[in-house]
């Protein structure tokens, strides 16, 4: 519902606290900035994983419990 209202340029800001009707243009521009951090976020998040899918190459498990090990394992890769 707030992405159709934006979408029809809807003047609708957000905080921590919701959303409501931007009062001035400052914010509107807090929301555009956060908004454009997020997109970029989710950009370099994407390209990670593209990244992985072309890097990583996970062996066939032969049952529950090395597959298991596997999630695990490469759980604990991540981490570091």
């Amino acid at each position: 519902m707030v992405q159709y209202a934006r979408r029809q340029s809807v003047p609708l800001a957000s905080s921590g606290l919701g959303y409501r009707y931007a009062r001035n243009s400052a914010e509107m521009e807090s929301t555009i900035k956060h908004l454009s951090e997020r997109r970029d976020s989710l950009s370099y998040t994407i390209a990670q994983l593209e990244k992985a899918d072309d890097d990583v190459y996970i062996p066939p498990a032969h049952d529950i419990d090395e597959q298991q090990q596997l999630v695990d394992f490469y759980a604990e890769m991540r981490a570091i």
